[in-house]
């Protein structure tokens, strides 16, 4: 083998084992995070979760209007980011129901805590012997959870910003030995005797029933700002995780029966190219899996859809090189000559049809929906991940096979008879 030849086998090596590595590593840790259960991130189709129906109610402060709920809306999903919650849904509805917000909360199964974030107002206040002193919804510069420095139990870190930690500072040097108490949506949270002026504006919420999921959830919410209105919740659906499982088990089988098919096709009609076109094609898998792993990203049902739908442009790649290169043959050249043409006279048409597939996906991932996004950007990472693989990989191969000290006929190439070596 030439140099080149050596070089770009060396390269493939090196694909191999990175693509390899990150699946492993990956997919051990999100094993560890999902108890076992998939070593990738699942959608509320395929993981089950809670959906939730939230109704805006009239504001103190005046009517009710379709801006009070896209403002709600917003809240609600800053909130939920806050907790990590992998590709939730929120979503005003329209017409009639304009004043309801849909929150569906892929692998969340504990109502209450799903409704203590979405739904309170989330208003902090500050009572000194049962007189509010300081409240308002822009209070805080900073909400973590963490743990007390005092007592080591779980607790909220706060930073109140510099008007109202100045405010603080005054407040709590002129009533130095009173009970101060912190409320959150007129519900008592923590209280404690002033035993020093506080200067910085820094305080924590800790102690009675606050564990460290608790001070998550009461973070995110102060986090997330407080709702504009009132929100009710009106109704409560449940997604099954025995149905996604079901679904997954499903998809799986019908992929796996549909990369077989492909596999099969490729080396019947195109014989050795298309037994290197399945090795890209398997590498190509492993890569989308790797990527799809180290950016978080999240497989639903949608994503599966855009994920097949690569596959078949991967192929349809393939398929465009070699009829290109079964035409180099039957003009007479030989086979390492036929395969460099074909290769170069393929490229325009691979790279036309990729680009307006990946504008169409760009468009879709810009105005969809969530649900489209996830198929949008699933699409695009397999139309370029299949062009690397189609383009350089099975290239690579090829011209190992076709190196002079290994040279096969063009009967390997599908190509009909009569051809040169």
């Amino acid at each position: 083998m030439n140099r080149r030849t050596v070089w770009g086998l060396v390269f493939v090596a090196l694909v191999v084992a990175a693509t390899a590595t990150t699946v492993y590593f990956e997919g051990r840790e999100r094993l560890a995070e999902t108890g076992g259960r998939s070593p990738l991130r699942l959608g509320m189709d395929l993981q089950g979760g809670v959906m939730l129906v939230m109704e805006v109610q009239e504001p103190a402060t005046g009517p009710l209007t379709p801006q009070v709920v896209e403002d709600a809306r917003l809240a609600m999903e800053r909130r939920i980011d806050q907790l990590g919650i992998v590709e939730p849904v929120v979503e005003s509805l329209k017409g009639d129901n304009w004043r309801r917000i849909i929150v569906s909360l892929p692998g969340v199964t504990d109502l209450e805590s799903a409704l203590n974030v979405v739904g309170r107002q989330g208003s902090l206040s500050f009572k000194l012997n049962g007189v509010t002193v300081l409240s308002g919804g822009d209070l805080l510069a900073e909400a973590n959870a963490g743990f007390s420095s005092r007592t080591r139990e779980p607790a909220v870190h706060i930073v109140l910003k510099p008007a109202h930690a100045r405010e603080f500072a005054r407040i709590t040097r002129e009533h130095v030995g009173e009970m101060i108490e912190i409320y959150l949506d007129d519900e008592p949270v923590v209280g404690g005797v002033i035993q020093t002026e506080i200067p910085d504006g820094r305080g924590e919420i800790s102690g009675g029933d606050i564990d460290l999921k608790k001070a998550a959830e009461i973070s995110a919410i102060l986090r997330g700002g407080v709702l504009p209105a009132p929100v009710e919740h009106k109704e409560t659906r449940f997604v099954d995780p025995t149905l996604g499982a079901e679904i997954s088990r499903k998809s799986l089988i019908a992929g796996v029966i549909g990369i077989a098919a492909v596999f099969a096709y490729m080396v019947a009609f195109y014989r050795m190219p298309g037994v290197l076109a399945c090795l890209a094609l398997s590498l190509y898998i492993g890569i989308v899996a790797a990527v799809f792993m180290s950016l978080g990203a999240t497989l639903s049902l949608a994503g599966i859809a855009g994920f097949i739908l690569s596959i078949g442009m991967a192929v349809d790649a393939n398929i465009i090189i070699f009829e290109r290169i079964k035409e180099e043959l039957r003009s007479g050249k030989r086979v390492r000559s036929a395969v460099e043409a074909g290769f170069t006279r393929a490229w325009s048409a691979i790279l036309d049809g990729n680009a307006t597939t990946l504008i169409a996906a760009a468009i879709l991932f810009y105005f969809g929906s969530t649900r489209v996004q996830g198929f949008a950007l699933t699409l695009s990472i397999g139309i370029l991940t299949s062009m690397f693989t189609a383009i350089v990989i099975t290239r690579i191969l090829l011209r190992a096979v076709t190196d002079p000290r290994t040279s096969l006929g063009p009967r390997f190439f599908g190509a009909l008879g009569g051809e040169r070596k």
